[in-house]
């Protein structure tokens, strides 16, 4: 089995688990990976199964696809939102980028039997979806998240092609039973084409993180954005004494973040060593006494930071967004509404750290974990789904 695995605009830490598993299976013969990013990483990128192509600055032919009627009908149907939240300048610029980067792909060379699939619901799924309008045959997947899913917040009502991604490819692998359930009531023909399975993450023997003696310590790994409302860590929690936070990761608001916390008069110790890789955060889980994890973010999938922490048996203070009630439960932390209060915030914060105290506690975390999102399994089942589903494409041709 052949795969074509579009990760554009996705930094390698996003995909590693799941490139280093396709890699690793008897399954998969050759696997072509278009990505805006160099992937760094000797063992991946020298691969004797990985072809790794850059898009960034493609600057071969748009792909010749007739698809003038359709800018027209996305643009018309949200032409409001396109001015209003003035997009409708970068639309064509942006469109002209995709259609390059299918070109690249179909200029590469398709084999019949590839499998076409996108990491995200964005740009990848978009190329992959001009593609299949074109006129491929080949079976064409995308997996969705959470920025990718929901049209609030940070997509203020609406993302460009929905329509046009959903309906043109045949299947639509989500993350989490919310995010299969949001989509399926917004876009009813979504209904036959969507499968829930879990991403996962690599369980080695993961040493306990216990919680500290004295003083509540407090973590929050993810890239630096607008949707992770990190600041409110700090809005919630600054008066607090004998409390410290540390975030572990950077992105486009980092040093934003960092002026907000030096400007905020605050008894809390706050910590921002800013992106750290794999290792180097299961090292820091191992070497600290951690109180919790915290996440105050208005839009989530599943998140595997959150997997990461709790495979150290870390409990989780999260806002109830996404798929985030299935991996925080009475047993593994402690939910929030999504329109919280400070107070609401410092109450699930002293209330984590006193009743996930025990090592106990913290076990029956580490075991939930491994139980539900063991990559090997999870990764798994989607190597047999796309093995059944790409034999019963083929089959109906």
């Amino acid at each position: 089995m052949n795969i074509i695995f579009t990760a554009h605009n996705c930094n390698l830490s996003f995909i590693e688990n799941e490139i280093r598993y396709l890699l690793n299976h008897s399954g998969i013969e050759n696997l072509k990976v278009y990505t805006d990013f160099p992937i760094e990483d000797a063992e991946i990128a020298f691969h004797d199964k990985i072809e790794v192509f850059l898009t960034g600055k493609v600057t071969s032919p748009m792909l010749r696809l007739n698809i003038f009627p359709l800018i027209i009908k996305e643009f018309m149907s949200h032409a409001f939102w396109y001015v209003i939240n003035n997009k409708w300048k970068e639309f064509t610029s942006i469109l002209r980028n995709h259609l390059r980067k299918a070109n690249f792909i179909y200029e590469n060379g398709i084999e019949q039997k590839d499998i076409l699939y996108s990491f995200w619901g964005g740009s990848g799924a978009f190329v992959l979806a001009a593609l299949k309008h074109y006129g491929l045959k080949n079976l064409v997947l995308t997996r969705l998240h959470a920025f990718d899913i929901y049209e609030d917040g940070d997509n203020k009502g609406h993302i460009p092609w929905r329509v046009f991604v959903y309906s043109r490819l045949n299947k639509l692998i989500t993350i989490s039973k919310h995010g299969e359930s949001y989509l399926k009531k917004k876009y009813e023909f979504t209904r036959a084409k969507i499968n829930t399975i879990n991403l996962g993450i690599y369980f080695s023997e993961f040493k306990l993180c216990l919680p500290p003696i004295d003083g509540i310590n407090l973590v929050s790994c993810s890239w630096v954005g607008k949707r992770k409302n990190l600041s409110g860590v700090c809005c919630a929690l600054g008066m607090e004494k004998n409390m410290s936070w540390t975030h572990l990761g950077d992105g486009e608001h980092f040093e934003s973040l960092k002026e907000f916390c030096r400007g905020k008069q605050t008894n809390l110790k706050v910590q921002l060593p800013g992106r750290l890789t794999q290792e180097e955060i299961h090292d820091y889980y191992e070497s600290q006494a951690i109180s919790c994890f915290i996440s105050l973010s208005t839009n989530e999938g599943l998140p595997v930071s959150m997997m990461e922490a709790m495979a150290h048996g870390i409990p989780v203070v999260s806002t109830d967004v996404g798929g985030c009630s299935e991996i925080v439960n009475e047993n593994t932390g402690v939910l929030l509404p999504k329109n919280y209060t400070d107070e609401d915030v410092r109450k699930a914060v002293y209330l984590c750290a006193e009743k996930f105290s025990s090592r106990e506690a913290r076990q029956k975390i580490q075991d939930f974990i491994k139980e539900n999102f063991d990559a090997e399994k999870n990764y798994g089942k989607f190597v047999d789904f796309l093995e059944a589903e790409n034999k019963k494409h083929h089959e109906k041709l």
